[in-house]
């Protein structure tokens, strides 16, 4: 169909009204006015593939809807994502030297005025709740869509450059592994090891049950 004949049709919540010529792209996009009355040129593809569906107020609508009812800041994904952000760019921060030290930065698609919520929408369309923790696929490589992925934390310890291999009886596997297998958390078999105690004491030692 001829970029022309789409004129008219109707895209989610936008209506194609005319063609705008892109000189530089030597190609037409899309002029369309969405349900909210706002105007907005866009790519013709986008709009066949579904990949836009408004003007952006959809997003924007859902977005304050979400930090009315639950208050975003306090969230944990709020507070995760400021954690990555203090630890790859605030060399004050006690985990800098390994992030923003070795030059790990955040993707510009994260970052700037709407980082959150672009860094957000990515983490609910890819599986997010409140189980899971931020993993970098490539350890060596920067935060992004492409090179992250929200996974239980014994993956993401067997992800880890700190990855820390330990022998019990003749057996050699990593901490995530051991924890697996004896039924304690690995925060707690690496606190255990960051303070002293034996690999026999801190996969056999029973976790501290501090509620009354």
């Amino acid at each position: 169909m001829k970029a022309i004949d789409r004129i008219g049709q109707i895209y989610g919540k936008l209506t194609i009204t005319g063609l705008v010529y892109n000189e530089k792209a030597k190609r037409n996009y899309a002029l369309c006015k969405c349900e909210c009355g706002n105007e907005k040129v866009i790519y013709i593809s986008s709009l066949i593939k579904g990949a836009t569906t408004s003007c952006g107020c959809y997003r924007n609508q859902r977005i304050k809807e979400t930090c009315e009812k639950h208050g975003m800041y306090k969230t944990r994904l709020n507070k995760e994502y400021r954690g990555l952000k203090q630890r790859c760019y605030n060399p004050k921060n006690s985990r800098y030297k390994y992030y923003g030290g070795k030059n790990i930065n955040i993707c510009d698609e994260w970052l700037g005025k709407d980082g959150f919520i672009n860094f957000m929408d990515w983490s609910v369309e890819n599986g997010y709740n409140d189980e899971l923790t931020l993993d970098r696929i490539n350890v060596d490589g920067d935060y992004s869509p492409d090179n992250c992925r929200w996974v239980t934390m014994k993956i993401q310890c067997n992800n880890r450059t700190t990855s820390r291999f330990e022998t019990f009886n003749n057996e050699t596997k990593t901490v995530a592994e051991w924890a697996d297998e004896v039924g304690i958390k690995a925060d707690i078999i690496y606190k255990r090891l960051k303070r002293g105690w034996s690999i026999e004491k801190s996969l056999t030692t029973p976790p501290v049950n501090n509620k009354k």
